[in-house]
């Protein structure tokens, strides 16, 4: 708590949160896109599921990221970006832009 405290890590969380916020908005409407949530730094995409492959599109969304440079973690077919809270706003808008864009090349 020290360390977090000292590195103003909690005030870094509250001003990056509503940036996380509105740019995973900006996924909304897109292919595949059912449902997009998010819980502070943590952002969720939930992810169509493909009939008879439960997982398998949230799995293609992950290889596209990390690809590309990006890390999310998926539980199902729901994909996660958690970006850390020493990131800058510039990197937490090209995680989410880089997930956009990974979504849009899966079929």
């Amino acid at each position: 708590m020290e360390v977090y405290q000292e590195e103003g890590l909690f005030q870094r969380a509250s001003e990056l949160a509503p940036i996380l916020e509105s740019e995973l908005q900006t996924i909304k409407g897109s292919q595949y896109v059912i449902d997009i949530r998010n819980f502070g730094m943590l952002g969720a995409i939930e992810l169509e599921p493909i009939e008879g492959k439960p997982t398998a599109r949230a799995l293609s969304v992950f290889r596209e990221c990390y690809s590309r440079g990006v890390l999310v973690r998926t539980t199902g077919d729901t994909v996660a970006l958690c970006p850390p809270l020493i990131a800058s706003e510039e990197q937490v808008k090209t995680a989410v832009q880089t997930l956009k864009e990974s979504i849009a090349a899966i079929d």
